[in-house]
């Protein structure tokens, strides 16, 4: 996969936590320690059994890139819950070198 990902693109590995930990330091030889861009916990609900270990419930995803010339799209969403709370739109929390909450209309257009 590293040799056929273009320098802007990313890896996503989608795996369960019995084999994540030997599978990221794998990736990290292949694609480099700081190519990893992150960790995504997928957590879903279970019926609850009796047993003598934690629930297993979650899977893992790992992100890495190419290059640090990667493309990263967000996807703004406006969930009715944020709609109701926010009559104007909703919130977003400032990230990497933000100067503050930034706030989007219903049309997901930046206010000035």
């Amino acid at each position: 996969m590293h040799k056929l990902l273009k320098d802007t693109g990313s890896f996503y590995l989608h795996c369960d936590p019995t084999m994540s930990h030997y599978l990221k330091v794998l990736c990290d030889m292949i694609f480099g320690i700081k190519n990893f861009r992150n960790e995504i916990i997928w957590h879903y609900n279970k019926w609850v059994a009796p047993a003598k270990v934690f629930q297993r419930n979650h899977d893992i995803i790992l992100r890495y890139s190419k290059t640090d010339k990667f493309k990263y799209n967000t996807i703004k969403e406006i969930t009715p819950n944020l709609q109701k709370k926010y009559k104007k739109g909703y919130l977003i929390g400032g990230g990497q070198g933000s100067q503050g909450l930034v706030v989007y209309n219903e049309y997901n257009e930046k206010e000035s």
